[in-house]
């Protein structure tokens, strides 16, 4: 695997202490203390607001801000259009696939890109995108690397803006002086981490690509309706108080969404759906604050509470993801590190990858190898003795 190193590498260092059967209980508590400092930060966004309050919020962020149920619909409405399919909208069957996933799918599918993510949008809302912020922006942005370099990528935008503020409030000789030095230390201290993350072999990959370059007739249009049925439509219900918490987050939110929609990297789209996370959650976390701060007493604000249903709508599919994924999948056998099981390909990870997809394999595997010709792999790999 070439990324992940952060969500792996302190399991699997105490495992060395504890025994290879305790990685899966550690794992678990690793999760679960990035999700415990997460609730934190976001206690501290609702530090306003009543204990109780606090804690429906903490609920409510599951649903996020990504609506799950609008393509699905659209299915039914246009008796399944070539270009949707899998909640997904195509541009180009086969070519490019725009996707997000609900917070609670990512945590469960790829929590080393999911904790990263809600723990970094929770700093970024509590503190606020200003120029006193940027020091720490910086360090959770490049340090993300370590966990999810897709991540690090949607945390970017924010940091940039800070930089923007500090130049044009305190003078960009000030900026150089004071942040550029701190910047390149930063740099130099992540730079194996760098070297690495570049060293993927993802960056080969014919699947990645310009949203333009498919053979689909408007991918204008696709990519729009990508963007309104996904995020776009909570401002059509709550329009000008949805930007109330923190106008500038919610702008840089809906910007990064809309361009990391016009690239596909990785065969499926997991730049667009891994470094969406953050500004997903800080949209969602600006929902839940006008509802909670919201009265609906006379006189009757329909659109909100139009806005206000189609939100609970969204979280039907957190019920329904959690009934397909714990309650009517069959059991399978018992597949842990120390007991590993792939009565297919005799435990074989890439030999797995070629029957999982036999027609694109070598394109899949592609994102998780290093290649042979990196800096990385040929000069600060350490390799074991086994190896060719």
């Amino acid at each position: 695997m070439c990324y992940y190193l952060g969500y792996y590498l302190v399991p699997s260092g105490l495992g060395k202490w504890f025994g290879l059967d305790s990685v899966k209980y550690i794992s678990f508590a690793w999760l679960w203390f990035g999700l415990f400092l997460s609730l934190l930060w976001i206690h501290q966004i609702f530090k306003s607001f009543s204990l109780l309050k606090r804690t429906v919020a903490t609920f409510m962020i599951w649903s996020g801000a990504y609506v799950a149920v609008m393509i699905p619909v659209l299915e039914k409405l246009f008796d399944k259009p070539s270009f949707l399919g899998s909640n997904s909208v195509f541009i180009g069957r086969g070519e490019m696939m725009l996707h997000y996933s609900s917070i609670l799918k990512s945590v469960v599918e790829g929590p080393q890109h999911a904790i990263t993510a809600i723990l970094g949008g929770a700093v970024f809302m509590a503190l606020g995108c200003t120029s006193a912020s940027v020091g720490i922006f910086s360090l959770f942005t490049i340090g993300s690397l370590f966990w999810s370099p897709f991540v690090s990528i949607g945390l970017a935008p924010f940091t940039l803006y800070t930089y923007y503020l500090y130049v044009t409030e305190r003078g960009f000789i000030a900026f150089m002086r004071k942040q550029v030095p701190m910047l390149v230390m930063m740099l130099i201290g992540f730079l194996p981490l760098v070297l690495y993350t570049l060293g993927s072999s993802a960056t080969q990959m014919d699947s990645n690509r310009f949203f333009t370059h498919t053979t689909a007739s408007y991918p204008i249009l696709l990519y729009g309706l990508f963007i309104v049925v996904s995020a776009g439509i909570w401002i059509l219900f709550f329009r000008k108080r949805l930007f109330e918490l923190d106008a500038a987050m919610v702008c840089i939110s809906y910007g990064t969404l809309s361009v990391l929609a016009l690239f596909q990297i990785g065969y499926f789209n997991d730049l667009n759906n891994r470094a969406s996370v953050p500004a997903l959650f800080i949209i969602g976390i600006s929902i839940i604050h006008l509802i909670l701060k919201s009265s609906f007493n006379r006189p009757v604000n329909y659109l909100l509470l139009a806005g206000l249903a189609f939100w609970l709508l969204n979280t039907a599919s957190i019920f329904t993801y959690l009934y397909q994924t714990f309650i009517t999948v069959n059991k399978a056998p018992e597949n842990t590190i120390s007991n590993p099981y792939n009565r297919h390909t005799n435990n074989d990870y890439y030999d797995y990858m070629k029957i999982l997809y036999p027609m694109n394999s070598q394109e899949v595997i592609k994102q998780y190898s290093l290649n042979p010709e990196s800096i990385f792999q040929k000069y600060l790999l350490r390799k074991s003795e086994n190896d060719n």
